[in-house]
């Protein structure tokens, strides 16, 4: 159980830099 809780907080974290950077991508001034 420990395995799959590491993996959705990995796959969690890997979503939310995905959406940092593409936004950071789509506005670059910020």
């Amino acid at each position: 159980m420990t395995g799959l809780l590491k993996s959705g907080i990995e796959l969690s974290f890997a979503k939310e830099s995905g959406v940092a950077y593409q936004q950071s991508e789509f506005h670059p001034e910020q």
